[in-house]
């Protein structure tokens, strides 16, 4: 946003990550819609409905079953609280 459209403001205005430019090898990518959240993994989905729930799928959006809940899961859930208000 600061690049492409010269946005003055703190990246966390308007942000949970990184600049989009910046080609670093990722452990996840955040991506979001109007009625779910999804945390893009290298071999799984991880989406976050509007109730608050949570639903594990693979690459081929089948129900996954690796359900592991990785350390950084509930900072991302607060985060996605904090754009939610």
């Amino acid at each position: 946003m600061q690049e492409v459209f010269g946005v003055i403001n703190p990246i966390k205005d308007f942000s949970l990550g990184q600049n989009l430019f910046n080609l670093k090898d990722r452990k996840f990518l955040l991506a979001g819609s109007y009625n779910q959240n999804a945390i893009l993994e290298n071999e799984r989905i991880i989406l976050i409905d509007s109730l608050g729930l949570i639903h594990f799928k693979d690459k081929v959006y089948k129900d996954s079953k690796n359900t592991s809940r990785d350390a950084y899961l509930l900072e991302i859930l607060k985060d996605f609280s904090y754009y939610r208000k």
